[in-house]
Order: C-alpha cells, then sequence, then structure tokens
C-alpha cells in the first residue's frame, strides 16, 4: 500500500512539475498583411472591379438612352399632342425607373458577392491560422494590430508560418 501511494505521488510530481515547465505559447499574426498576398484575394479583386465596371457601363448607356430621349422630347414637347407628350414623359420615367432598379439590384448582387468572396477568403486563412497553431503547439494565436499591445518576448509573430502554410512566398 505504501508503494502504491509513494509510486501515485512521484507520478502526481512529474506531472506537475512537467506541466508547470510547459508554459503557454501566445502568437500574433498580421491578418490583413497575409489575406492582401493571398492569390484568391487579388482574384477576387479583379472579378469584382470586372463587374462594377460592367454595371457602370450599362448605367452610362441608360443614361445616355435617358437624355437622347430627353433631348428630343424637350425639342419636340411644344408640337406634340397631349397623348404623345404623356407617352413620352412615361418613356422618360420608366427609363428613369430601370437605371434605379438595375442599380440596386446590382449593388445587392456586388455586396453578396463581396461577402461569399472574403467569408471564403477568411476561412481558408484560419484554416492555416489554425494548422500552424496545431502544428507548433500555440495555445493561442491573436490577430496583430494596432489597437492591441503584445508583448515581443512573451509572443511570437507567426505571420510568415501561415503565409508559408498558405504557400504564399
Amino acid at each position: 500500500m505504501f508503494k502504491k501511494l509513494f509510486v501515485a505521488t512521484i507520478v502526481a510530481i512529474v506531472s506537475f512539475t512537467s506541466y508547470a515547465q510547459t508554459a503557454p505559447k501566445f502568437g500574433t499574426v498580421d491578418l490583413q498583411a497575409v489575406m492582401n498576398d493571398m492569390p484568391e484575394t487579388s482574384v477576387y479583386e479583379k472579378e469584382l472591379s470586372a463587374k462594377i465596371e460592367a454595371a457602370d457601363k450599362e448605367l452610362q448607356k441608360l443614361g445616355e438612352e435617358y437624355q437622347q430621349k430627353l433631348q428630343s422630347y424637350v425639342e419636340k414637347r411644344d408640337s406634340l399632342d397631349e397623348i404623345t407628350r404623356q407617352m413620352r414623359e412615361e418613356e422618360l420615367n420608366g427609363i428613369q425607373n430601370r437605371a434605379q432598379n438595375y442599380q440596386q439590384m446590382n449593388a445587392n448582387q456586388i455586396q453578396q458577392f463581396q461577402q461569399q468572396q472574403i467569408s471564403l477568403i477568411r476561412e481558408k486563412l484560419f484554416k492555416a491560422v489554425r494548422a500552424v497553431g496545431d502544428r507548433e503547439k500555440f495555445t493561442a494565436i491573436f490577430p496583430a494590430s494596432e489597437e492591441m499591445y503584445f508583448s515581443p518576448t512573451e509572443t511570437k509573430d507567426v505571420t510568415a508560418m501561415v503565409k508559408a502554410q498558405l504557400g504564399i512566398k
């Protein structure tokens, strides 16, 4: 009985001592720097730019159509009968409404695209952060930011490791 108690005490002391010697390991990562260097981010930015450019061209076409019809209407307004004048005004209002609807629908579509793409990029980024944390046995990895202070002697910047995990040079 004494022998079992002695062995249990030794095991407990060794376990406690080895646990006490393993200090928590903390890291920081510059998420914005990693995100900026991810190839997915540049693809996303190009696609977003193309979508915005296409929308601007379409709105410009609608604006030109409106201006042409407005100019024609203004030039001929006094010579038009009441019914034709109302039809032209309704046509002009219709163009304005189409432009507004297109602009609103396109803004919603672009916003959804942005949210979806950023979500996918962030998901990939955080998987890489988790992989580095697991592999390097970090207790926690915090996002580095100007608003937060982390002691450089107590934390390790793992930004380069996360970039390497993602295959970014």
